[in-house]
C-alpha cells in the first residue's frame, strides 16, 4: 500500500460469495425458449445476505460520496473451503449486489429494496475501480467478503 491511500471504510458481508457467471441454471422461458437464472445457491446467497447489503448502504454512500470516481473499492474473500476459484465470478456476484441489480425479485415483494439496499449507482470502470488482493482469509466457521473504501488508488498507473 502506498502511504497517501487510506482506507476510509471497511465493510464485512457474511456468507459464501457465490459466483454469478459460473452459477447459472437453465429453465423454461416464454414460448418454449429456455433462459438462464441464477443457480439455487446464487440466490440463497442473495437472500441471506440482502438485509446485510441494505444495512450497509446508507454507511457506504455516505463515506463515498465526496470521493472521486472511480471508486476504489478493494475485495477480500473469506473463504469457507479451501476449494480453488476464480475472483471474477464472486466479483461479479458482489458488484452486482452494490448495485442492487441482484435485488429484483425481493423489489418485488418489498418495493424499494433494490435502491435502498444499493451501494453505487453501476459497475462500469467510471464508478467503481476494484482491488483484488493476492491472498484471501480461509475461515470456515465466517465466509464472506471484507470491502474496503479507499479515499484514492494506492497504486500509480504504469507508464506505457
Amino acid at each position: 500500500k502506498m502511504p497517501d491511500s487510506t482506507i476510509l471504510l471497511r465493510i464485512f458481508i457474511a456468507g459464501e460469495v457465490r459466483s454469478s457467471k459460473n452459477s447459472q441454471r437453465l429453465v423454461p422461458g416464454k414460448k418454449g425458449k429456455a433462459r438462464m437464472i441464477q443457480s439455487e445457491a446464487a440466490e440463497a446467497y442473495v437472500n441471506f445476505t440482502a438485509h446485510q447489503w441494505k444495512q450497509n448502504a446508507k454507511a457506504f454512500r455516505e463515506a463515498a460520496k465526496d470521493l472521486p470516481r472511480p471508486l476504489t473499492v478493494g475485495f477480500l474473500w473469506v473463504r469457507g473451503t479451501k476449494q480453488t476459484y476464480d475472483q471474477t465470478g464472486p466479483l461479479e456476484m458482489v458488484l452486482d449486489c452494490m448495485t442492487g441489480k441482484k435485488f429484483k425479485a425481493i423489489d418485488k415483494a418489498m418495493p424499494g429494496f433494490a435502491k435502498s439496499a444499493s451501494w453505487i449507482n453501476d459497475d462500469t470502470r467510471e464508478e467503481i475501480c476494484p482491488l483484488l488482493y493476492k491472498n484471501h482469509v480461509y475461515d470456515p466457521q465466517n465466509p464472506g467478503v471484507h470491502i474496503f473504501l479507499y479515499t484514492d488508488h494506492p497504486i500509480e498507473t504504469p507508464q506505457v
